[in-house]
């Protein structure tokens, strides 16, 4: 390797694949292509008997960089970062699997990036302490250099290490996307009509300092331990303040759920779209997580595998309606609901008809539930796109309101129906209406 690489002086572009290679080799190569070149990938991973894979390409074009290193050593993984990334302006994605990531790890890829020019667009690594000072420093080192699309921290099941992830905004493509839109706004007629966009409130632009305020992010802290959920879900709220919210799987029950609220709101924090699914939230956390909306606008909201009950739902209904709220997205699949919540349902969505994605799955809202909430859709003019009544107890008194829903709701593009108890004859009915209108 280290005498081939010289050779290769007039190559405009380079790959080159090694194992059972060092640590030194791996340097010495990198050195000597970054001298005219600019490296394009590079992917380290661990092989037997203390070697490894390498595989590298380089350019002598300016093309972005992306790093892989797998199973390594932890050590070796911080030898390699503190190696490249302070030589190389070009590396916009970094991915280290297989770590702890220790103090040691985050300090070394802290003193890195600040050495360095890159603007990192995607990272991930495992994190051992999220409340480590290093690892909150190259966080917002990431904010400051590119807008944050999305944050994660998450355990997967039955896992004790937890994954950062962080991908940030492609900056570029938005702003070439407002200069075409401003050119061709020009290029109209000063009395041509301008097309009229659908009037949801989540698309209306905003000015002034609800403008600023707002970023195009969404922050995922799923399934979390305990001791670091509270302090990491205010960290990330004040730092990115996300739109998008999801905390699912963590041990929330409604006294936490309110110290959090209480947190938020303390920073002024409002958001669009909250998701808190399989979590120990009941009735009791209703107004509080309402106080963490905008107001005036259109929100998401995933409830699933929570005991909310019936009256959870029309707590929720009123708090929203108070702040002149509306639902897009509503999941309250496994909630332990009847129908005596589908009044409360409907009201949400019967003024502004902004709902597009309904899930009540696996609930006893029995015919009588879902004969109110089609006759309620049937009723206003609405832009329903996903209905989920999975598992519903319903029986074949219902096929002709769900036949009518399905006439009248042309915007309907998904209707889940499984596990109900029609017949074959009144399921075939009904699918043979969907065809016909879908």
């Amino acid at each position: 390797m280290i005498k081939l690489v010289p050779l290769l002086g007039k190559c405009k572009q380079i790959h080159l694949n090694a194992s059972g290679i060092s640590l030194s080799t791996v340097h010495k190569v990198c050195a000597h292509l970054l001298q005219k070149r600019r490296i394009t990938r590079l992917h380290v991973e661990h092989g037997e008997e203390d070697g490894m894979y390498f595989t590298v390409e380089a350019s002598c074009e300016r093309d972005p960089c992306k790093i892989t290193l797998d199973n390594l050593p932890e050590d070796t993984a911080i030898a390699i970062c503190a190696h490249v990334i302070p030589a190389h302006p070009g590396i916009v994605t970094l991915d280290v699997n297989g770590i702890q990531g220790r103090e040691e790890f985050v300090n070394s890829l802290k003193n890195s990036l600040l050495d360095s020019d890159c603007r990192l667009e995607s990272v991930g690594f495992n994190i051992e302490n999220p409340r480590l000072q290093a690892f909150q420093d190259v966080c917002q080192h990431l904010a400051t250099c590119r807008s944050p699309r999305k944050f994660l921290l998450f355990r997967r099941y039955e896992e004790d290490e937890i994954h950062f992830g962080y991908e940030a905004k492609d900056e570029e493509k938005s702003v070439n996307r407002l200069q075409k839109k401003k050119k061709n706004k020009k290029r109209k007629g000063k009395n041509e009509a301008q097309k009229k966009c659908f009037p949801w409130p989540c698309l209306i632009r905003k000015t002034g300092e609800e403008k600023k305020k707002k970023k195009d992010c969404i922050a995922v802290l799923s399934c979390l331990p305990e001791e670091y959920f509270l302090e990491l879900t205010t960290w990330v709220a004040s730092t990115f303040t996300p739109l998008a919210l999801c905390l699912d799987e963590n041990s929330i029950n409604d006294e936490l759920m309110k110290t959090i609220c209480e947190n938020l709101n303390s920073i002024d924090y409002q958001l669009q779209s909250l998701s808190l699914r399989s979590c120990s939230i009941t009735q009791e956390s209703m107004a509080n997580i309402c106080s963490l909306f905008f107001c005036n606008t259109a929100v998401s909201l995933d409830l699933q595998s929570n005991p909310v009950g019936d009256e959870g739902v029309k707590i929720l209904a009123v708090c929203l309606k108070s702040k002149g709220c509306c639902l897009e997205k509503l999941s309250l699949s496994s909630a332990g609901l009847t129908e005596d919540c589908v009044p409360a349902i409907t009201s949400l969505f019967s003024q502004k008809n902004t709902l597009i994605w309904l899930d009540l799955s696996f609930n006893n809202l029995g015919d009588g539930g879902v004969k109110a909430l089609c006759s309620a859709l049937k009723d206003k003019e609405n832009h329903l796109e996903k209905l989920i009544l999975e598992h519903s107890d319903i029986t074949n008194n219902c096929e002709q309101e769900l036949v009518q829903l399905i006439e009248n709701t042309l915007s309907l593009k998904y209707l889940c129906l499984d596990d109900n108890k029609f017949t074959s004859s009144s399921s075939a009915r009904i699918y043979d209406v969907w065809d016909k209108y879908h």
